[in-house]
């Protein structure tokens, strides 16, 4: 993969600097930024709804949670706990054949001096046919030499003709996010590094302003991981704000949702339980809203006036009633505990790609302005069916 263009987009302090990155893949195969990555949210979510529509993106993420349940110990001692999540992988890359690939590790901080994880992570990574990216676990903010040890793993990478994938956090300290972010910058212009993933964090303020500050000079597409769908901000009751267009209006070029994993045992005791007998009872969803930059939860949408209208390839422009007629029941007529939650995954991530369509026009015509007045009055007619 070879970033060939920027355009850094609106740079005045009150204006929103989202970006259009043009990437090319190969001879033949470009596309342009901002793009929602295909992940496993995705792919679970189409193998449980038997979905059999094409899932649209240029690109695919693979999030592995190495960290929660004791993972990261597991990942020193156990080689099993790696085989698996290299099965893992090796899966979700060849379901996405033809794809730039790469994995997310979640995994804590590492101490750069101590080489282990570092190597274990290169290993498990290395060995997965058609991989086109190799993740850097993150290094702990004390090291110094962190643009050697950037070096280092994409020059590694480059020996098995993969692309290197340094991570950061916008959790960092807000000197040392900056600093490791322009020596990434610098890195970028050599053709080292193009790609960049950094973590979200709700508390980020100043490391997005670094990133807003420096994105018109940054040659790499930048992702960011673990992100929520939604800020917590509620609109009006039941519509929350959608934190994507925000991260976005700061530099960034794509998003990966946050991997939650579900307790086997919690799982094991609810596929024994009885099914749900009315739609009260079924997992909690929510329908995200990118025309308005917002989600609205399940028993919110399922009783507006006026749900809003969406044409993605999941809804196809269905009402709300056929919409759940498709995924809220079995083939039996029973009701489908978690098909609604599954459906909402695959709608969140089709509709936002026809919306960064949209977004990427006005910014390429440097008319953002129109674009945020077009999310306002989006919003508008919601809030004004839900009050």
């Amino acid at each position: 993969m070879e970033i060939i263009d920027v355009d850094p987009g609106d740079m005045r302090v009150a204006g929103k600097g989202c970006r259009v990155v043009r990437v090319r893949i190969s001879s033949s195969v470009s596309f342009d930024t901002p793009v929602r990555p295909i992940s496993v949210s995705e792919t679970t979510a189409k193998d449980y709804l038997g979905y059999r529509g094409v899932i649209e993106s240029q690109i695919a993420a693979m999030p592995i949670d190495l960290q929660s349940n004791n993972g990261f110990e597991r990942f020193l001692a156990q080689n099993g706990f790696i085989h698996e999540n290299q099965l893992t992988l090796q899966s979700f890359v060849d379901r996405n054949h033809g794809k730039p690939c790469f994995p997310i590790l979640q995994l804590p901080s590492l101490d750069y001096s101590n080489r282990v994880p570092f190597k274990i992570a290169f290993e498990m990574q290395k060995d997965v046919d058609g991989l086109s990216m190799m993740c850097m676990p993150e290094i702990d903010q004390q090291f110094s030499d962190y643009g050697e040890a950037v070096e280092d793993w994409c020059s590694s990478c480059e020996e098995f003709g993969r692309i290197g994938v340094p991570q950061l956090s916008l959790s960092d300290e807000p000197s040392v996010f900056a600093r490791r972010l322009r020596t990434l910058c610098d890195l970028s212009k050599t053709g080292q590094v193009p790609m960049i993933n950094i973590r979200y964090s709700p508390r980020s303020t100043i490391q997005l302003s670094e990133l807003w500050n420096m994105k018109g000079e940054i040659d790499a597409l930048i992702n960011c991981s673990e992100v929520p769908s939604t800020t917590n901000r509620m609109v009006v009751n039941g519509v929350e704000r959608d934190v994507e267009y925000e991260l976005l209006s700061h530099g960034f070029d794509s998003i990966t949702r946050k991997k939650r994993k579900v307790n086997r045992k919690f799982m094991a005791s609810r596929n024994f339980s009885d099914p749900p007998t009315s739609l009260d009872k079924i997992d909690k969803f929510k329908v995200a809203t990118h025309q308005a930059s917002v989600a609205i939860k399940g028993d919110v949408w399922r009783h507006m006036e006026h749900a809003p209208h969406c044409s993605c390839p999941v809804c196809r422009g269905n009402s709300r009633s056929e919409l759940i007629d498709r995924f809220a029941y079995k083939d039996n007529g029973e009701l489908d505990q978690s098909g609604m939650r599954y459906f909402a995954r695959l709608h969140d991530h089709q509709s936002d790609n026809l919306e960064l369509g949209i977004l990427k026009r006005h910014i390429f015509e440097r008319s953002i302005g129109e674009y945020e007045s077009r999310l306002e009055d989006n919003l508008k007619k919601i809030v004004n069916d839900t009050e």
